[in-house]
């Protein structure tokens, strides 16, 4: 009894806290954009007690008749999981966040009931408490509970309960049985996944394929091992519900009858969890909230009191811009905006939203994943477009620098929009550049900055314009000059390309065009944007820069090449593709700049597939050797401005490869050299160059059907470094010493029973340079260094290294809130070099 009088205590409280807003401060909107007719989207600025917190909400009125909401499933059918960004670049919609919860382990399908244009695509699960958001075809919202029933019947007359239509595995709330034990289930072609509700539970399914209500095929013992084929549907059986099903044959009809309730002639429903506001009150959350409680990055969805506005929300958590939210703080943001009633989406990591924002042809994100890590693919998104015609122009939005220096070019650019806020193409009209001040000359919508002054730049084309503050500042203005390269060192030969930060005389800050400056190098020539190309061997060359009477100086190290690879000769090169469905090659070939000198030219075309593709050029074992000393790799490529990903592959005795990047986007026209710092200690010995290629994702674009080509030259190799990075710590010690610079850690290392010596891997990486997300929900923790990317679970004795799985000899493990791995992984995640000292229990990490 005493349990429960205290359950009942906690429960007040409880409902008390969620329904009693005591705002230490308010959420405050710090923009607020019409993003087509009939939405519009806001930005908030939250100030709670766990820091700051930024929530995105799109507002839509449904009384509008041009906007619509629809739901996206992940890269197209179910079980093919997508991230918020990838759904945006394939469907383009004008706003699109993530959606319902999943089973991250499962085939990739919504827990909830989904319906996409009228149709039924996903049934409710058995679960209590559970709602979803549904828009009716009479363009009204609510957010109901959903029930689903059905049955199949035979020809004969009998029949059996039809438990889901597309669910993957789950227990059922209502009676704690397993969805699909002794349940018969429906899989239409919506349905991609090869899998259909397994796990380690279920018997040996029975399957029948129907076409219009006629059996087509079935499979007695298992699964079809294919995702429901187009225009088919599979009946999916175990235990009772094979039973049923053994005894169709190919041409018995069969009748499938089923519905949700409530029959509201939905045009969209979306699955969600518990409700967030009832009534326009918020109210407990009566669901588990194990793995959703503490303060995280969350999407909701609400409605107003009369069903004509829909609110989409979506925080950001867990990054250094935003903290994320409580679930009781959500319901009271949610009920803050005007909801009546408001139930919580999928959150975590799985939250992310684009916008397009005013005069944009395309969405953005918005609302960056937690840890600022990468996007979660998930099942689903809730979009939202519009069906309005294309009007007259009507706005106008200019964007560039606000600060200009005398003398100085600048181009704006502006965006447009139409009379439904659709965005405008520019590009068939004529815009007229001109400041207010008249303080420059202007060619087309290129600034050319003649003396100083505050103007008003703008450009106008019949009722549309758009406006821009801009200050011209004199040389006068700049007090001293601070100029950088894109890297630390160059091999002769390289670029390196030189950046110039001014200091204003009134303490702000402002990037100098090199253009701007008086350039010269000793030991190298510079352009005039900036481009020094070192022109010595050895040595170091000095750049110095000269703005009106500020000069300043930079110098960069020459790395000396140790080998050097002309690549032109085939001998021991051969080409290979993959998947076999493309194609593409390697050849010898004129240098493409006139050069007269022969060159590698790699050939591709990837347009027969939507797959992961690649086409190399191989390169046979000690054709082209690379020392254990070697520290940097160069290499000339030649792009034609496609985007391409290059990538090169080393190959130790052991035969292991070593994959390094050395172009994310080559998106230059003609020769460049592109340089990639080798990690020494990854080379035990000596290595061979096995391959060069170009790869393409799989999320990455098709359309282009024309064959492309990339040319290499001048593969160069030097053995200089950069700065040691020396880490000190000792066992039981919580001081960490880099490189003679002592901080304190909040965890020290320690030996285990087993004697094991375990580690603080945040704080050593970040002492290294690198990066570390944590992933709460999936207990893992991510580890960027230089090129390296290691992931290891809580508990769990293997690691990945980039993307190749290796043995842990002990399990990373939480203490006091950190992450500790044992001394080992670190030598072999990162290839760096690792000494214990037993003496004085020192341990020494050098990168």
């Amino acid at each position: 009894m005493k349990k429960k009088i205290s359950a009942i205590m906690v429960l007040v409280c409880f409902l008390l806290q969620m329904n009693t807003i005591a705002w230490a401060s308010t959420p405050k909107s710090i923009s607020n954009q019409t993003i087509t007719s009939g939405a519009t989207q806001a930005i908030y600025n939250w100030s709670t007690e766990k820091g700051n917190v930024k929530i995105s909400v799109v507002t839509v009125d449904l009384t509008n008749p041009y906007t619509y909401l629809t739901i996206i499933p992940g890269a197209g059918r179910w079980g093919e999981r997508s991230t918020v960004s990838n759904m945006t670049k394939r469907t383009n919609p004008i706003a699109l966040t993530n959606g319902d919860f999943f089973n991250m382990k499962a085939e990739g399908a919504p827990i909830g009931a989904t319906v996409i244009g009228g149709e039924l695509a996903s049934s409710p699960s058995y679960l209590t408490g559970v709602y979803a958001l549904g828009i009716t075809n009479d363009r009204k919202a609510y957010i109901e509970q959903f029930n689903f029933t059905g049955k199949v019947t035979k020809a004969d007359g009998t029949s059996f309960p039809l438990s889901g239509l597309n669910k993957t595995f789950y227990w059922q709330e209502d009676n704690n049985s397993h969805s699909h034990i002794n349940k018969l289930h429906l899989y239409n072609d919506l349905w991609g996944s090869t899998k259909r509700g397994s796990d380690s539970y279920v018997g040996t399914p029975v399957e029948v394929m129907l076409q219009d209500n006629k059996v087509v095929g079935v499979k007695t013992d298992g699964a079809y091992e294919m995702a429901v084929p187009e225009g088919l549907q599979i009946l999916h059986g175990d235990g009772k519900a094979a039973e049923f099903l053994k005894t169709l044959k190919v041409g018995d009809e069969v009748n499938v009858d089923y519905a949700m309730t409530p029959d509201m002639n939905w045009q969209m429903v979306i699955g969600g969890h518990a409700l967030l506001v009832n009534n326009g009150q918020t109210v407990a959350y009566t669901k588990d909230l194990s793995a959703l409680g503490g303060v995280r990055a969350r999407t909701a969805a609400g409605i107003s009191a009369d069903g004509t506005k829909v609110y989409i929300a979506a925080v950001e958590g867990r990054t250094n811009e935003s903290a994320g939210l409580s679930l009781t703080n959500l319901a009271s943001f949610m009920q803050y905006i005007g909801c009546y009633k408001a139930v919580n989406l999928d959150g975590g990591g799985s939250t992310a939203m684009t916008v397009r924002n005013l005069g944009a042809s395309s969405a953005t994100r918005v609302i960056n994943p937690e840890n600022n890590g990468s996007e979660r693919k998930v099942v689903e998104g809730l979009a939202l477009y519009s069906t309005a015609p294309q009007g007259i122009l009507t706005g106008l939005k200019l964007r560039g620098t606000q600060k200009v220096f005398v003398g100085e070019s600048v181009q704006y650019t502006a965006s447009g929009w139409d009379e439904y806020y659709n965005p405008a193409n520019l590009n068939t009209v004529t815009l007229e550049y001109s400041d207010t001040a008249g303080l420059g000359a202007w060619q087309g919508n290129t600034f050319t900055a003649q003396k100083a002054g505050t103007t008003e730049v703008a450009a106008a084309s019949g009722v549309a314009r758009g406006t821009l503050s801009v200050q011209v500042l004199g040389a006068e203005s700049v007090k001293n000059l601070e100029l950088s390269f894109d890297k630390t060192s160059v091999v002769s030969g390289g670029t390196a390309k030189l950046t110039a930060k001014a200091t204003l005389t009134d303490g702000t800050t402002k990037t100098v065009s090199p253009s701007m400056l008086t350039l010269t190098a000793e030991g190298g020539s510079i352009s005039t944007d900036g481009v020094l190309t070192a022109t010595i061997p050895s040595g170091t060359v000095k750049v110095t820069a000269a703005f009106g009477s500020v000069t300043a100086t930079k110098t960069i190290k020459i790395d000396s090449a140790t080998k050097q690879y002309a690549l032109n000769t085939l001998d021991g090169v051969s080409g290979h593709v993959s998947p076999s469905n493309v194609t593409g090659s390697v050849e010898l070939a004129d240098d493409p700049a006139g050069s007269g000198s022969k060159v590698l030219k790699l050939n591709y075309n990837f347009s027969a597939t939507k797959e992961t593709a690649a086409s190399y050029a191989v390169f046979a074992d000690k054709t082209m050797t690379v020392a254990a000393n070697t520290k940097k790799l160069a290499l000339d490529i030649y792009g034609s401005g496609h985007g391409e990903w290059v990538r090169v592959e080393l190959r130790d005795a052991a035969g292991e490869v070593h994959r390094y990047t050395l172009a994310q986007n080559v998106d230059w026209n003609g020769w460049k050299t592109v340089e990639f710092d080798l990690n020494s200690e990854e080379i035990s010995g000596e290595m061979s160059l096995w391959r060069i290629y170009t790869v393409a994702s799989a999320d990455e674009n098709r359309a282009a059907t024309e064959d492309r080509s990339l040319y290499f030259r001048n593969l160069r190799l030097s053995g200089s470094s950069s700065a040691l990075v020396n880490v000190l710590l000792h066992i039981n010690s919580s001081e960490i010493v880099t490189n003679g610079t002592t901080q304190t850690m909040d965890t020290a290392p320690y030996v285990t029973a087993a004697g094991r010596t375990m580690v603080p891997i945040r704080f050593i990486t970040e002492a290294l340079g690198g990066e570390v997300v944590w992933d709460g929900e999936e207990q893992r923790v991510s580890l960027i260094l230089e090129d390296s990317l290691i992931q290891m679970h809580i508990g769990e004795s293997t690691m990945e290294v980039n993307g190749v799985s290796k043995s842990l000899d002990a399990p990373a493990e939480i203490k006091n809130n950190r992450t500790m791995i044992p001394l080992r992984a670190v030598s072999e995640a990162f290839g760096l070099a690792v000494n214990y000292e037993a003496q004085d229990k020192s341990i020494t990490i050098v990168n």
